[in-house]
């Protein structure tokens, strides 16, 4: 979803300048026309430029009216951005649409406590992240020792995470790339 927000701002973003520009020259054209033509056609007939004016004019006139709307859309893609950016920053929507409150502690990530043999791998899953969300798994100095993908409902799974070859306790942070919520599991490495 935050992808395709991006690429519908960017879309609009881009819109809005082209209809800027497209104003601007037009403008400018119907300054540099009106001008020009008003010299060249005064000699001969009035009502050309007049119309020619006022063709330029309307045509203006609809660029001015298209920029307004894409201001429009503009101010209603920021107003959905801010929404979302302060559901990231307390929680997710709900089916029904309504703001729910989604923290670290509504996180999981298993195994919790396990025992694995030095130089081997783990596999992790979890659920409580946002759709789509990518997953950074840190280890205790904060290096990063892998990353997922939430799915549609939040889920992921690492696959096989190496193990290192030295033996004692360890743990792991997994943290949310979007909503910044995050759960720490600490397993055993045995011989």
């Amino acid at each position: 979803m935050k992808n395709a927000l991006h690429s519908n701002i960017r879309i609009l973003a881009a819109g809005t300048v082209i209809a800027l520009i497209s104003a601007f020259a037009f403008q400018t054209n119907a300054q540099t026309v009106t001008g020009g033509v008003t010299g060249t056609l005064s000699a001969t007939s009035t009502s050309a430029t007049s119309t020619e004016f006022a063709l330029l004019q309307g045509r203006i006139d609809g660029l001015e009216s298209e920029v307004d709307v894409l201001r429009a859309e503009v101010a209603t893609l920021r107003a959905t951005v801010a929404l979302l950016m302060g559901q990231i920053g307390s929680g997710g929507t709900g089916g029904s649409g309504t703001t729910t409150a989604t923290t670290s502690s509504s996180v999981s990530v298993s195994p919790q406590g396990a025992s694995v043999r030095a130089g081997t791998s783990i596999d992790f899953s979890g659920r409580g992240f946002w759709y789509d969300e990518p997953v950074r798994v840190t280890d205790a100095s904060g290096a990063v020792v892998g990353t997922a993908r939430a799915d549609g409902g939040g889920n992921f799974s690492t696959g096989s995470l190496p193990v290192s070859s030295a033996t004692g306790s360890r743990s792991y942070t997994f943290t949310g790339g979007w909503s910044g919520m995050s759960k720490t599991v600490s397993f055993t490495v045995t011989q």
